[in-house]
């Protein structure tokens, strides 16, 4: 599981996007995939993954990426 902090916007923030894959730099796409600042991973195989996040704000413009690399081990 993931949890963040919403930036701080005077638009407010409308949702988020994210991604895991196994790439530095991926963008996630411009599609609100969740309202709440968290999601919650599953069926992830043991190795080096990237969990990558951006915000929409209340005007609909999208903000940059964060990118989280992580380990899994068994």
């Amino acid at each position: 599981a993931f949890e963040w902090q919403p930036p701080a916007d005077p638009n407010g923030v409308l949702g988020y996007s994210y991604v895991v894959d196994q790439k530095p730099e991926t963008l996630p796409d411009e599609k609100i995939v969740t309202r709440e600042p968290r999601c919650h991973l599953k069926n992830l195989k043991p190795g080096a993954w990237v969990f990558h996040v951006r915000a929409c704000d209340g005007a609909g413009n999208w903000g940059p990426a964060t990118h989280l690399p992580f380990q899994l081990t068994q």
